[in-house]
């Protein structure tokens, strides 16, 4: 049996999703020396405090309760994975990390009409949690147009496609490839790393709203709406009832979590098995 992930491996392998270097992690965080960081991110565990660690999973997009380590489920995680012509193990960030997404389901998202040159260099996927789990997560693939990408359920042991869940099926849509749809705004948004939780399940689910902000701006002025209404509006509607993640009933750990014992009190182990190939 493999030994457990610690956890400066996994900020490793997150930081090289997320195309961070240790000086940036470094002036993120805050007085943390760059050489005690790159200590710490070698194995050298007593390099840093537990509260520095603490944020250091912060920033990769980790969140630590009682039921163990997941990505936070209140924003969307946008993962890059570089493929070039002559890059080997290109995906070994994915499958040593594939128990934070287990029980999601994966589909690839396309804009109609891009070029075939266009198709073969950039992918886009997203893993959205089912069950028990809100994980939402996009992997932008950047590759040789002479491979293949390989975001799969093989390839993420314990993920599904995403029409293989029925509940995910669109009438008006016929499914090829394991891809879906999006517009040109969703589309730059995924490219800009920039997507509400809301926005992302728009496009897992295929379903976009009606009327765009254009729209409602000009009903708006003619019914004499202010910004100033819209906002205590929402507010009104929305604010009250407003809670934070509360975590799945009970004590199980939930899917996408990985299980954490007494030892991550001192966060110099986090239990997360590596996959044969990890």
């Amino acid at each position: 049996m493999n030994p457990p992930m610690k956890a400066n491996e996994i900020v490793s392998v997150l930081a090289r999703m997320l195309c961070i270097d240790i000086a940036l992690i470094a002036s993120v965080i805050g007085n943390i020396p760059k050489a005690n960081l790159a200590a710490w991110l070698r194995g050298k565990k007593d390099n840093l405090r537990i509260d520095s660690v603490l944020r250091l999973l912060q920033l990769v997009g980790l969140e630590v309760n009682d039921r163990g380590v997941g990505l936070n489920e209140n924003r969307v995680h946008f993962w890059r994975i570089k493929d070039g012509p002559f890059t080997r193990n290109a995906y070994d960030p994915i499958r040593a990390l594939s128990k934070l997404l287990a029980s999601g389901a994966i589909t690839r998202v396309e804009l109609p009409k891009r070029g075939w040159i266009s198709r073969r260099r950039k992918l886009m996927f997203l893993v959205r949690g089912i069950e028990r789990s809100n994980l939402r997560l996009v992997i932008e693939v950047d590759k040789s147009v002479f491979k293949d990408a390989h975001i799969n359920p093989e390839m993420i042991p314990g993920t599904l496609w995403r029409e293989s869940d029925d509940r995910n099926r669109h009438p008006h849509y016929k499914y090829s490839d394991h891809v879906i749809p999006t517009n040109a705004v969703k589309w730059e948004m995924l490219l800009s790393h920039d997507l509400a939780p809301h926005e992302f399940d728009q496009i897992f689910e295929i379903h976009e709203p009606k009327l765009q902000w254009n729209d409602v701006a000009l009903l708006a002025r003619e019914y004499g709406v202010t910004p100033d209404n819209v906002h205590h509006m929402i507010l009104e509607r929305f604010h009250p009832n407003r809670t934070g993640h509360t975590g799945a009933p009970g004590g199980d750990e939930r899917p996408g979590t990985m299980p954490v014992d007494r030892a991550l009190q001192a966060i110099a182990v986090v239990p997360f098995r590596r996959t044969a190939s990890g």
